[in-house]
């Protein structure tokens, strides 16, 4: 079993990005800045208390030797039916994200039809304390599933990051406003990374996991100091394409990677 985190696990390691944030961990009684900004100013004056203790007693096997046992059984469905879609993602991967998308909406009580009462919710951050994770379980937003996400990643030694920043449909469109959003981004090698998408599922699919191959892989240094950058990804189900990086919520021109 995972112990609760205590002090002598790392500090958060977080990195500001413009109107967004980069966190390769997250830590129990971090506040991690989500929202806040607007037209008119860039800062993000809005903050998340991740109290992951919290869920510790509904998290007693979610662990990575259970976890692997559980691949290990479901492992030839899993194939075959990432087979069958013509998939070449790795199939563990796939399986682990299912898993925790599972159990964040679980835990945060998330609507499987993806509404959030969006007025509940800005009350919540409207205090002048930071609400508690736990606290914003069925109103959970983006940011609130990828920040426990991130810790269940954490749990199991998968190695991710929570960004949060904004997000495309079609980064070429010059009438397109850009939304707000928070992600994870999953370290499979050096050479590839992937996103993770756990607050938009594919609900025509029964919810299963929005997982896309970024066109390069994603690094803190590609949006270090920069005000307007895009990457393109690609989903391993369907082959569609999202656009996810930093810049205000404007329609305009973007800087897309090559």
């Amino acid at each position: 079993m995972n112990s609760p985190e205590t002090n002598d696990k790392p500090e958060g390691i977080r990195k500001p990005l413009f109107r967004g944030v980069w966190a390769d961990y997250l830590k129990n009684g971090d506040t991690l800045p989500v929202g806040g900004q607007n037209i008119a100013s860039d800062k993000m004056t809005k903050g998340l208390s991740l109290d992951f203790s919290t869920f510790e007693d509904q998290l007693d096997k979610f662990n990575k030797a259970n976890i692997e046992k559980l691949y290990e059984k479901a492992e030839p469905d899993i194939q075959k039916w990432l087979e069958e879609a013509g998939s070449k993602v790795d199939p563990y991967t796939y399986f682990l994200c299912h898993l925790v998308q599972k159990k964040v909406e679980e835990l945060l009580a998330v609507d499987p039809n993806g509404k959030i009462a969006e007025a509940a919710r800005t009350k919540m951050y409207n205090h002048d304390k930071p609400p508690k994770l736990s606290d914003l379980s069925g109103f959970a937003a983006c940011a609130e599933q990828a920040a426990l996400a991130q810790h269940l990643f954490q749990r199991v030694d998968f190695s991710s990051t929570y960004m949060s920043g904004i997000c495309m449909k079609d980064a070429h469109s010059s009438s397109e406003f850009p939304h707000d959003h928070s992600f994870l981004i999953l370290n499979e090698n050096p050479e590839k990374t992937l996103i993770f998408d756990i607050a938009r599922p594919r609900r025509s699919q029964h919810n299963v996991p929005r997982v896309l191959e970024t066109d390069q892989p994603m690094t803190f240094e590609q949006f270090q100091g920069k005000k307007d950058f895009l990457v393109g990804a690609t989903e391993v189900l369907q082959g569609s394409r999202l656009w996810f990086g930093v810049g205000r919520p404007t329609a305009g021109n973007h800087n897309i990677a090559a």
